[in-house]
């Protein structure tokens, strides 16, 4: 199976929150039984792993991590706005070799500036195979990137800046770099390409041979406070198993469900997203349900501007 990346027509499109959204997505993560799960909702102290490795993975957040971010369905959610930004689990990793894995994440990126693949979540040491990177890519804070230390794809287009989007990496273990991998951003596929930059841009599944460390999130082994992305983060959580197309699907509609009108994602339709749809007025948009097609029959009209018209000044 050759690596693919799905992005739903949500990723361009509204992000807006429901009440209790968050609360539905939680039960869904609960039930798929993680290993590592992440709430981010501590006003002190460690962050508490409600996965199934217990206590033993809580994690240290560093002072420079910014807690209490508002976050889908009133939630709480972490902001790691610079390099000292960090949190690392009290416990190594179990998931080594060429594992099978599923993560997945609330994500909202920032405009500020990333460095050097800052991940999501990171674990392992020895370089090349043996590190796994959920990340942005490169110094490009508005790219996502998916695979190993020098070896793995990256979304070929930007994501929109402060927006929360819910991003799933999917990796069935025994594969080479360029596949056994799916990445899901609310959804529905979008391209992908090699990630260019990296030496030798490919690993076989014999030279993947990832170490047991602690998670990191926000840090790398190999390079110590010198790899960051500038965001935020919510239920952040790890599986030890390939999560099904059906599962990731529900946790979509779950985690953001559509907020109709809103084509800028501020969860507000208002003379902003007025101007996006006049931007976009008369053309076909990239997929059904990008940019201002609120009606996702994959073109800008007067349909589109009349479900903007009727939920005008409607928060969500």
């Amino acid at each position: 199976m050759r690596l693919s990346i799905v992005c739903t027509s949500v990723l361009v499109v509204s992000t807006g929150v429901v009440s209790g959204a968050t609360e539905a997505y939680q039960d869904l993560i609960e039930a798929a039984g993680p290993i590592l799960w992440y709430s981010f909702d501590e006003a002190a102290g460690n962050a508490a792993n409600r996965g199934s490795l217990g206590a033993s993975h809580d994690a240290t957040y560093t002072a420079a991590v910014t807690r209490s971010v508002d976050a889908v369905g009133d939630d709480d959610a972490a902001a790691f706005p610079s390099s000292a930004a960090y949190m690392e689990s009290l416990s190594a990793s179990p998931l080594t070799g060429n594992p099978t894995f599923s993560c997945e994440a609330l994500v909202s990126l920032s405009a500020g500036p990333a460095n050097l693949w800052g991940p999501f979540l990171h674990w392992g040491s020895g370089l090349t195979g043996r590190e796994v990177y959920f990340s942005v890519h490169g110094s490009l804070n508005n790219r996502i990137y998916a695979g190993f230390y020098n070896a793995g794809v990256r979304l070929t287009q930007d994501i929109d800046a402060g927006r929360w989007q819910h991003v799933v990496w999917v990796r069935e273990g025994g594969n080479d770099s360029d596949a056994g991998s799916t990445v899901y951003i609310n959804g529905v596929e979008c391209p992908v390409q090699l990630a260019p930059q990296l030496s030798p841009g490919f690993v076989e599944a014999a030279d993947i041979d990832v170490a047991s460390t602690v998670f990191r999130i926000n840090r790398a082994a190999d390079s110590l406070g010198n790899r960051y992305f500038n965001g935020a983060l919510d239920e952040l959580a790890l599986y030890d198993r390939a999560l099904t197309p059906a599962e990731i699907a529900e946790r979509a509609a779950a985690a953001v469900p559509p907020c109709p009108g809103d084509a800028t994602g501020d969860r507000t339709v208002n003379f902003d997203d007025l101007n996006v749809l006049l931007e976009q007025w008369g053309q076909a948009v990239f997929k059904p349900g990008w940019g201002a097609d609120f009606n996702n029959d994959g073109m800008v009209n007067f349909e589109d501007l009349n479900i903007l018209l009727e939920e005008w000044n409607v928060s969500c």
